[in-house]
């Protein structure tokens, strides 16, 4: 009986061990604080935070990456990457605000939002833009849009 409940009290602690190693924290930084993702748009530079989990680190691996964003409902502007991100073991689900990254992934497609969105469970954050949205807030398409790493000064 004794090793019976021995054996109950170790596969309880192993477990909630590895309960945490898989806990994703959406809001927290995938690299370290001098590096930020730069969104270039002609002499324009957005920069913004990307967020810890498979979707960011899926899109990260694709940097450098120039794109045009077409316009979507007069408040994101959308690109749809090729092949599409991971959506394996992402948090799904968030109101988009101005300045938030997302993949809608239903459609494989990555959302920036300049203006307030409307919620979906179909929505995994992949990031934040920190300044510079104003570059976003055009009508129409914006050809060659660059996203890449780059350094911040300390």
């Amino acid at each position: 009986m004794r090793r019976l409940m021995a054996l109950c009290v170790l596969i309880t602690i192993f477990s909630l061990v590895s309960c945490g190693k898989d806990d994703v924290n959406a809001t927290e930084p995938v690299i370290d604080a001098t590096h930020r993702l730069a969104i270039v748009i002609g002499s324009q530079t957005i920069t913004a935070t990307l967020y810890d989990n498979p979707t960011s680190r899926d899109f990260i691996s694709r940097l450098p990456l120039t794109v045009d964003l077409n316009d979507y409902g007069g408040m994101e502007k959308v690109f749809t990457p090729s092949p599409e991100l991971t959506t394996y073991n992402s948090p799904a689900g968030m109101n988009p605000q101005a300045g938030d990254i997302a993949l809608f992934a239903p459609w494989g497609n990555i959302a920036i939002y300049y203006r307030n969105g409307t919620s979906s469970g179909s929505l995994i954050p992949i990031g934040r833009i920190e300044n510079g949205i104003n570059a976003l807030n055009v009508s129409g398409t914006i050809q060659n849009v660059r996203f890449e790493l780059t350094s911040i000064e300390p």
